[in-house]
């Protein structure tokens, strides 16, 4: 009996190394992976300090008025990248990334509607988009723009909504909406724990490498879009640094945050 307890104890304490030696091994993965990506994948447009941290804003073209677009709740500068270079044509057209996604430096305080919109005044202000603004909101873009116009009315020319999410999905919930807001949270906390420990990474690997059935056991539940070969939304470069992005627990935090 006594030989059979030390027997188990030994393969527990041998297990116990194991997920230890692979947890060490993933976040080992994952710095140097990021490493790499910071070299392959340089902000295409600015940084700029909006009060000790800095956003990341890409422009192009030249006119007025200036063409603002908001993405969607965990999007990116990337997700208008060929919707921007057709507006360029003929005014100007920025895109930029929230605190926490893209190439944006997390914020230190906690995210709320007022501190988003006062960040997007304070991004255009510093990086030099004179206005006035057409402000291009998709689903949670939507609810920044409106509460950007009604802040700063006497910069906004004008509106288009894309699909946008409404305030009442907000303040009066559903016990379900309710319900599919703290999933996402929870979700989002769970690629940030799969990205520190090198799995997101990996996912983005096998993607990449085409292994996509092995990829989509490992991804997050409701991100498997993002994972997607050969997407339309963004250019080619563009589309593999966004699936590169997927494996920096900053963004999925930074959507956590919000949700």
């Amino acid at each position: 009996m006594r030989g059979a307890e030390v027997t188990i104890g030994a393969l527990l304490g041998d297990l116990v190394s194991l997920v230890v030696l692979v947890v060490l091994v993933g976040m080992a993965y994952q710095a140097i992976g990021s490493a790499r990506d910071n070299r392959r994948f340089p902000p295409p447009g600015q940084m700029v300090d909006v009060g000790g941290y800095c956003l990341h804003i890409h422009s192009m073209g030249e006119g007025s008025p200036t063409v603002v677009f908001e993405s969607a709740l965990g999007g990116s500068s990337l997700s208008w990248a060929l919707v921007r270079s057709d507006v360029a044509k003929f005014t100007r057209a920025c895109s930029y990334d929230r605190a926490g996604l893209g190439w944006s430096d997390a914020d230190p305080m906690p995210r709320t509607a007022q501190r988003i919109v006062k960040e997007l005044h304070t991004l255009l202000t510093n990086a030099r988009m004179k206005g006035p603004y057409v402000l291009v909101g998709h689903s949670f873009g939507g609810l920044t723009a409106r509460l950007y116009a009604a802040q700063y009315p006497e910069e906004v020319v004008g509106m288009v909504l894309v699909d946008p999410a409404h305030p009442s999905q907000w303040l009066q919930m559903t016990e379900e909406q309710r319900k599919r807001l703290e999933t996402g949270a929870r979700l989002s906390r769970r690629g940030g724990i799969l990205a520190r420990l090198g799995i997101a990474r990996l996912t983005a690997f096998l993607v990449s490498a085409g292994a996509l059935g092995i990829a989509r056991l490992l991804s997050v539940p409701g991100e498997w879009w993002c994972l997607k070969p050969k997407s339309r939304a963004h250019p080619r470069r563009g589309e593999e640094a966004a699936i590169r992005a997927l494996a920096n627990p900053k963004g999925a935090l930074g959507a956590a945050e919000v949700f």
